[in-house]
């Protein structure tokens, strides 16, 4: 094609250059939020998570979306881009509310067939849910490209501290349970917690990874 011939470079050199283009492609990033009751304890940790996260793309000239799973439905609170977007990010990021289940395996594949390019896929949550989200994370997994499932825990849920009777609330069920809090029930809960983490490891299958947010700390560093 004619039209690519650097004539400039033809003029001094008498030889035949074509110009060669590389299309820029600017990395599409979702940030899928739980935004399950649960969540709510949790709030303040997953506002800083999830605006860390995407003032790092949209600083990077990235694209951004930003997700919530309810009851299995999918939300989307805005697509962002560039710098030039940071501070709309945040106004939306601020009206993110927190109410019921997540439902992650209704959800996190409804997610996933919405997203148009592949790219980085982040979810958090505490993953605190029957089945807890294994199959919509292998859903994401085959489509998403790059994918992170950050659980998001307080510092006493990763190391809870022992004590007597205690009355346990699931605020999304209503659900409540007596425990004593010895060093039994400690050692069962966090072998609990381990194995939940090698069932997440072992539902994306290669296509992501794991990432603990513990409550406190710097961000960056627990996500970088």
């Amino acid at each position: 094609d004619i039209r690519l011939i650097d004539w400039t470079v033809y003029a001094r050199t008498d030889d035949l250059y074509i110009k060669a283009y590389e299309a820029e492609r600017n990395l599409v990033v979702h940030i899928i939020t739980d935004a399950s009751a649960s969540m709510g304890f949790r709030r303040a940790r997953v506002m800083e998570a999830a605006g860390f996260l995407g003032c790092v793309a949209l600083g990077a000239g990235d694209a951004l979306e930003l997700v919530t799973l309810r009851e299995g439905e999918v939300h989307s609170l805005g697509r962002f881009r560039g710098a030039g977007s940071i501070d709309s990010f945040g106004t939306q990021l601020e009206r993110l509310t927190f109410a019921g289940a997540a439902a992650l395996d209704r959800g996190l594949p409804r997610a996933a067939a919405l997203q148009g390019s592949p790219g980085l896929t982040l979810v958090l949550s505490d993953f605190f849910e029957e089945g807890a989200g294994c199959h919509g994370l292998r859903s994401l997994g085959s489509r998403a490209g790059d994918l992170a499932a950050v659980q998001v825990l307080m510092d006493d849920e990763m190391e809870p501290p022992p004590g007597g009777e205690v009355e346990l609330e699931d605020v999304e069920s209503g659900r409540r349970i007596e425990l004593r809090m010895d060093a039994t029930s400690i050692g069962a809960y966090l072998a609990g917690l381990a194995d939940l983490r090698r069932r997440l490891e072992a539902a994306m299958n290669g296509e992501g990874r794991h990432l603990l947010l513990p409550g406190g700390g710097p961000v960056s560093r627990a996500l970088v």
